[in-house]
């Protein structure tokens, strides 16, 4: 009996030395507002490691957007600055002069397509090569410079591997100029503004430190029934908002059946994530009864980012007038 009594004392000893595991406390959810303007705030970046939204200190505008990958060439345009191009399909820069007429120009944006957005500038050379070699077209871009229209004559010319170089300049040859734009390892994309002449380094953060933007993007008018939107230079595409995703880092998949406190890591995980460029009014639907846009309280937006997940739901959505809003998100790290 002692011997027993014994035992028993020592198994009661051993487990008091043993400490309870720690229990991890319950992380808050991160409420979140984005600002969006057409004048001085068109872009936010949204870190959701550190939940930090960004937008530049000083407002930079720009015209055309270069794709940094190693094996892309695209051109994009900034429709806010409503940037247009038409391609002449002259391939003699000088022979395009003050009297080229722009009375039936049908101008040309960038359009959404599944693979991502598809430049209004094109194939502007033979891209099977490492460098491409160019077709020479000379282009015509129209963009809006404080409040004036201004037109000048773009032509792509040959690159090489890592940079591209243009040459543009006004249509009366008052002002030539020749440029190379070297890809940045660093970002997505490089920016150039034609106003002041210049590449512009630090419009959008770091690839590693960004998620998602809060911007506006181009779309056709027939595929957003209802949506409020802001007119461009061609009458079937007009300007929503929107987030462009960042492809090198992330993928997203988009739930409209569970509830945010039913969503976590291990139900998440294994989703079939996407990855895509554009989406287009997702936090927010259109209401017959009030006419206007609200929250779309079914859509969580699930993003995966290497081994992180993170669900982000809208919360409110205030648009006064129709070229700015806030967004109010609350983001849940799975």
């Amino acid at each position: 009996m002692r011997l027993y009594i014994f035992f028993i004392s020592t198994f009661v000893l051993l487990i008091s030395c043993f400490e309870p595991d720690e229990v991890l406390p319950i992380v808050p959810n991160e409420i979140v507002a984005i600002e969006l303007d057409l004048s001085q705030n068109q872009a936010t970046f949204l870190d959701l490691q550190h939940i930090n939204p960004n937008t530049s200190q000083v407002f930079q505008d720009w015209q055309l957007k270069f794709q940094n990958d190693i094996n892309g060439w695209a051109i994009y345009l900034n429709t806010l600055s409503k940037v247009a191009v038409y391609n002449t399909r002259i391939t003699s820069y000088d022979s395009i002069y003050s009297s080229f007429s722009l009375a039936n120009i049908s101008w040309q944006l960038d359009i959404p397509t599944r693979s991502g957005a598809y430049p209004a500038i094109g194939m502007w050379g033979d891209f099977s090569f490492s460098a491409p070699n160019s077709y020479k077209d000379v282009y015509l871009v129209q963009w809006i410079n404080n409040g004036v229209t201004e037109v000048y004559k773009l032509q792509v010319l040959d690159a090489r591997e890592g940079a591209y170089q243009i040459k543009y300049g006004s249509l009366d040859e008052q002002y030539v100029n020749t440029q190379w734009i070297e890809k940045s390892t660093n970002r997505q994309h490089s920016y150039f503004s034609l106003a002041e002449n210049k590449i512009l380094p630090n419009i959008e953060p770091p690839k590693d430190e960004w998620n998602i933007c809060f911007t506006y993007l181009t779309d056709s008018i027939t595929k957003h029934v209802n949506s409020p939107y802001i007119s461009t230079v061609n009458k079937d595409y007009g300007i929503y908002q929107g987030v462009i995703i960042n492809r090198v880092t992330s993928s997203i998949y988009i739930d409209t059946v569970r509830r945010l406190e039913e969503i976590n890591y291990f139900n998440s995980n294994n989703l079939p994530y996407n990855s895509i460029d554009e989406l287009y009014n997702i936090f927010s639907k259109w209401d017959a009864d009030t006419e206007s846009l609200v929250v779309d309280e079914k859509v969580i937006v699930i993003v995966k980012n290497r081994d992180n997940l993170f669900a982000i739901k809208p919360v409110a959505l205030e648009r006064t007038p129709l070229s700015s809003f806030m967004l109010r998100l609350e983001i849940k790290k799975l």
